[in-house]
């Protein structure tokens, strides 16, 4: 057998333990052992007119206005859900992203830029190497 054969019979043996030892996580997960006996209530005593004294859930705030609020101003609905943790999130994501494009689109200028002046004209080498190297 060469080194390679054993090199991946080596991996093959590593990833099946790896495999081997999550599943016994899994199964062993499975267990409860905080579960409690449940114990039934006797609802006999209950008197019919306290069930009918409950209150109706009724929504406090509109969903169409939440969604209208995010339609005009991305974020605004959350806010007025009072879910004031989830804005500052989704205008972190919002500003990562709008970086990651306009960097990309400066480097896609750059590139575009040198691509078309190496079609017209001879670029100096050294100009040339220096671009190569901060790649």
């Amino acid at each position: 057998m060469n080194y390679s054969n054993l090199l991946e019979e080596g991996i093959i043996k590593k990833v099946l333990l790896i495999f081997f030892i999550l599943c016994l996580n899994v199964i062993n997960a499975q267990k409860d052992t905080t579960a409690q006996p449940t114990t039934q209530i006797d609802t006999s005593s209950v008197a019919e007119s306290s069930l009918a004294d409950t209150t109706k859930f009724s929504m406090q705030k509109s969903a169409w206005g939440s969604v209208l609020r995010s339609a005009i101003i991305p974020g605004f609905g959350q806010f007025y859900n009072q879910s004031y943790w989830k804005v500052p999130l989704f205008w972190g994501v919002l500003g990562y992203l709008g970086y990651q494009w306009n960097s990309n689109n400066k480097s896609y200028n750059t590139y575009s830029d040198l691509y078309k002046k190496n079609l017209t004209t001879d670029i100096d080498p050294y100009v040339l190497e220096s671009y190569y190297d901060n790649r």
